[in-house]
């Protein structure tokens, strides 16, 4: 388990102060102190994160493992200037994990099979953007969406 907490006081902060649509100055040639309104880029102020994994009494089989992992994160923003576009909600991924391992194979190897969920609540995290609202667009990246699998591993030489 994890938690931080990120408490940022800018000072001061000289640029000129631009558009929270078209990313274009207010005031041409005008600097200003932004550092009423600017923020601290790529970081939450709280996150945290909680892992619960159990491991059952290993049998003759396999040995079986549970496991399921939470994380928090507070919104984050891309730019100090916050634009429109350019920031990431809070947000909480689950994932979750059954782990079958050491199950005999063979004279000398064994077999791990694994069911797994990633984002398992399907949350649509942007991951990052950059808002060019001057030009009419901004690029962003998304985490990616809930995915499942299986994964079988054979061991040699157990």
């Amino acid at each position: 388990q994890s938690y931080a907490y990120l408490d940022v006081d800018i000072k001061e902060f000289l640029t000129e102060r631009l558009d929270q649509a078209t990313a274009m100055p207010v005031n041409p040639g005008t600097v200003e102190d932004i550092s009423d309104t600017a923020s601290n880029p790529y970081s939450p102020e709280q996150s945290g994160a909680l892992v619960l994994e159990y491991r059952l009494p290993a049998r003759p089989w396999g040995q079986l493992t549970l496991r399921a992992d939470a994380s928090y994160t507070d919104p984050i923003t891309f730019d100090p200037q916050l634009f429109r576009f350019s920031t990431s909600g809070s947000h909480t991924l689950l994932n979750a994990r059954a782990t079958l391992a050491d199950i005999p194979a063979g004279s000398d190897g064994s077999l791990k099979l694994a069911l797994w969920g990633k984002n398992i609540t399907n949350e649509e995290v942007r991951e990052f953007a950059f808002d060019l609202g001057v030009l009419g667009f901004t690029q962003a990246t998304y985490l990616e969406l809930a995915s499942w699998g299986v994964d079988v591993v054979y061991e040699f030489n157990r």
